[in-house]
């Protein structure tokens, strides 16, 4: 008898998990099909007024949440690495590492992060706060670069405009060098 249960419970088993990978892999194409249907207007053509009551009628969600699924797999970009993705971390941290910019979000999905306690963690280690904050440092980070090269190429064009100022006035210079002299004669009258 209870050997007959483990095999029931292993086939069981199997069959989930089969079902799992199956349903895994068509997730990718069910929200790429759904954002056909938001995009395209399509659930008017289907009877609802709104895609809010499309999602709520259909698939019982809201619209934002479904938005929110059709941003990740578009910013995760494919089937097998969005099945991943989402299935690895979850809705919450998939979302935060969509609104990454692409190499920052390739960076943080491939290597472990410091942490601001000093240990390194990968993003399916992290908490959601422990990736939203490091989201956050990493966009003070880019802001930063983004301010230095900001400041850096006026700098330069202020380098730039100088220099054509200067070689302006020195071709007028060379200009005037290079003219005879002008004579002006005035008469004065002497009373």
């Amino acid at each position: 008898m209870q050997l007959e249960i483990q095999v029931k419970a292993k086939e069981a088993h199997e069959k989930a998990v089969a079902y799992f990978k199956v349903a895994e892999q068509y997730s990718y194409q069910f929200i790429m099909e759904v954002k056909g249907i938001r995009d395209n207007q399509y659930y008017k053509a289907l009877g609802f007024s709104s895609f809010e009551d499309y999602c709520q009628a259909c698939w019982k969600v809201t619209r934002k949440y479904m938005d929110q699924r059709i941003e990740i797999a578009v910013a995760i970009g494919n089937e097998r690495d969005f099945g991943n993705t989402y299935s690895q971390l979850g809705h919450s941290k998939s979302l935060i590492l969509a609104r990454m910019e692409p190499e920052i979000r390739e960076e943080v999905m491939t290597k472990p992060q410091r942490l601001p306690d000093g240990t390194e963690k990968t993003a399916s280690e992290m908490t959601v706060k422990q990736l939203k904050e490091l989201e956050r440092r990493l966009k003070q980070t880019e802001d930063r670069a983004k301010e230095a090269e900001a400041r850096a190429a006026a700098a330069e064009a202020a380098v730039l405009a100088e220099r054509n100022r200067a070689n302006h006035v020195e071709k007028l210079w060379q200009q005037a060098k290079n003219q005879p002299p002008k004579v002006i004669t005035q008469t004065v009258e002497v009373v």
